[in-house]
């Protein structure tokens, strides 16, 4: 039983593999400004990125641009996941996936993540989403407009508070 199992999961793996590998390479295009347009995925579903025709591992990348493409990565596993689901999941939460990003990295990748909310007016690649979770310490983060609401937690003699605001255009929290 174990040795089919093996090959199912390979069989399986090599049907969604291609699917997850252009939905990462369709985001990473997006949030490198065009940049890196193709990715591959190992056996083992390694992530190497196509650079001037080359194929190279995840690895040989700068932190933010690892980071930038394992969120890509990531994105497109929870779409073809979400999208073989009966009831797809209809919310994603993001917890601090912006710290090791410049600020226009960070307006590149709110912009995708718009789009894929359907948030930005434009269905395209939508993941037919109806709430994003932003967890982030990044102020400029809340000054996008994707973001509707922003919340802040502070501390007040050493009992937390949610201090619930706008986003966006909105007033500064």
């Amino acid at each position: 039983m174990y040795a089919e199992f093996s090959l199912f999961d390979r069989h399986v793996a090599g049907l969604v593999a291609p699917e997850i590998a252009d939905r990462t390479a369709d985001y990473l295009n997006a949030v490198t400004d065009g940049h890196y347009d193709r990715v591959e995925l190992s056996d083992d579903f390694g992530l190497r990125i196509v650079d001037d025709g080359e194929s190279f591992p995840i690895e040989s990348f700068s932190g933010g641009e690892r980071d930038v493409a394992a969120l890509c990565a990531r994105l497109a596993l929870s779409g073809v996941i979400g999208s073989q689901a009966a009831r797809p999941p209809r919310f994603l939460v993001l917890d601090e996936v912006f710290g090791s990003l410049d600020q226009d990295r960070r307006r590149l990748v709110l912009e995708t993540l718009g789009r894929l909310s359907g948030a930005a007016g434009d269905d395209a690649g939508a993941m037919d989403l109806e709430q994003l979770f932003i967890i982030s310490h990044i102020e400029d983060v809340n000054e996008s407009e994707i973001v509707d609401e922003a919340w802040r937690v502070i501390e007040e003699r050493g009992a937390s508070r949610v201090v619930r605001g706008q986003g966006g255009a909105g007033p500064a929290l």
